[in-house]
């Protein structure tokens, strides 16, 4: 990229990348997917093309994730990332802080101080709102049950789902999925 585009306009590019979850809306999805097979990889229009991706995914970055907390600061040290990384690929899997402290060889302390410091909420809070992005992405992808969304998000109640849910984003997710309805008609 940096070929075709000033330093400071890739970096800008790159931003929506700062987030662990990118939600991209169905209809988005299937163009990008007409895109690809339309397009020449080599061919100098491909790099525009690609410029406005990376706007349109930032776009969706700001538009989807109204929670700030999930965009990661800039991580210094490897072990701080190598935490925020486990987390992020274990989210559905994870029970406790112990576990992650285990396999990151570290203290149950450090990861909450790393946490903490590089995400402004807490471990618990930044895993639900991972689970939480999981979830609104299942909506938006699938006609599934909340109870089989919630438990493949990583939510063991589904009380407690629907509880984070309407505290976070202000509605049921029952509500949310009838505006998805009237959105995409």
């Amino acid at each position: 990229m940096d070929r075709y585009f000033q330093p400071n306009i890739v970096s800008t590019y790159l931003t929506c990348f700062k987030t662990p979850i990118i939600f991209i809306p169905a209809d988005y999805r299937k163009k990008l997917l007409t895109w690809n097979k339309a397009m020449s990889h080599t061919s100098e229009s491909s790099y525009l093309l690609l410029a406005q991706i990376l706007i349109d995914l930032s776009k969706f970055q700001k538009k989807y994730c109204a929670d700030s907390s999930l965009f990661v600061s800039d991580v210094k040290t490897s072990s701080a990332q190598r935490i925020i990384n486990y987390i992020d690929a274990n989210y559905t899997t994870l029970q406790n802080v112990s576990q992650i402290a285990e396999c990151c060889g570290v203290s149950e302390s450090y990861i909450h101080r790393i946490i903490k410091k590089n995400t402004s909420v807490t471990v618990k809070e930044y895993i639900n709102k991972l689970r939480l992005r999981h979830a609104i992405h299942e909506m938006d992808c699938s006609n599934n049950s909340f109870a089989i969304i919630s438990k493949a998000c990583g939510f063991q109640n589904i009380s407690y789902f629907y509880y984070l849910f309407k505290k976070n984003y202000g509605l049921t997710p029952t509500e949310y999925r009838e505006q998805l309805k009237k959105t995409h008609k």
